[in-house]
């Protein structure tokens, strides 16, 4: 039985993978199993930081976005909102996982 051996790491963007991006989005999108997920294009992926997720060299998942400082953490939350079918806006509590914030810190 092979080890699976997964990681994140910071790749940068070139052809080969914004289709790939690009692919997985279209993919995810046709699923229909997020409410309000659309596919990305090069315009949302572009000037961007991406991190992709690889299961044995082979990438399963990503993330793009770019840093924004923040005086605090408040300030920060109160950016990030969701609006849910015959609900409020509330605020989103998430965490990256470790493998993304180690990834991040190690590029800043």
């Amino acid at each position: 039985m092979k080890d699976t051996k997964i990681e994140v790491i910071e790749k940068a963007l070139d052809k080969a993978l914004l289709h790939t991006l690009i692919e997985m989005s279209r993919d995810w999108a046709a699923e229909k199993s997020c409410y309000g997920y659309r596919e990305n294009n090069q315009i949302d992926i572009e000037g961007n930081r991406i991190f992709v997720v690889q299961e044995n060299d082979h990438i399963v998942g990503y993330l793009f976005g770019h840093v924004e400082e923040a005086k605090n953490a408040k300030e920060y939350f109160d950016k990030l909102k969701v609006r849910r079918p015959g609900q409020e806006r509330e605020k989103i509590n998430f965490d990256l996982s470790e493998g993304f914030k180690n990834a991040i810190n190690r590029k800043r």
